[in-house]
């Protein structure tokens, strides 16, 4: 798969808080020293604990890291309400390897200048 198809997997998979989209990542590749079975299983949790929080969709943005991965593709998710819910790191590290973490840096608010 190609940066772009991962990309595009991931934030399909986490809009929609549905695992079964990151059924299509490759097998053979590392998300962020994880096998794929284990980004889902990752992933299962993130999405159930915003189900539970009654979150049902996110939306996103395009968004930078300013601090850990500054040249990296970074992408903000919102809920419902606009309010941001996290940002996530998505990139690729080497050919096997793609950096796909959360990023703890928080926007000091909703505004899409500040601070990233």
């Amino acid at each position: 798969m190609t940066q772009l198809e991962i990309e595009n997997t991931l934030i399909k998979a986490i809009c929609n808080l549905e695992i079964s989209y990151l059924v299509d990542l490759d097998e053979d590749l590392m998300y962020t020293c994880l096998t794929k079975a284990e980004l889902i299983q990752e992933f299962d949790c993130v999405f159930k604990n915003l189900i539970s929080q009654g979150i049902q969709k996110l939306t996103f943005k395009k968004s930078n890291c300013n601090y850990c991965y500054p040249k990296a593709n970074a992408y903000e998710f919102y809920d419902e309400s606009l309010m941001f819910v996290f940002r996530y790191i998505i990139d690729i590290d080497s050919e096997c390897n793609f950096i796909i973490r959360l990023c703890d840096n928080k926007p000091e608010s909703n505004n899409s200048e500040l601070p990233f």
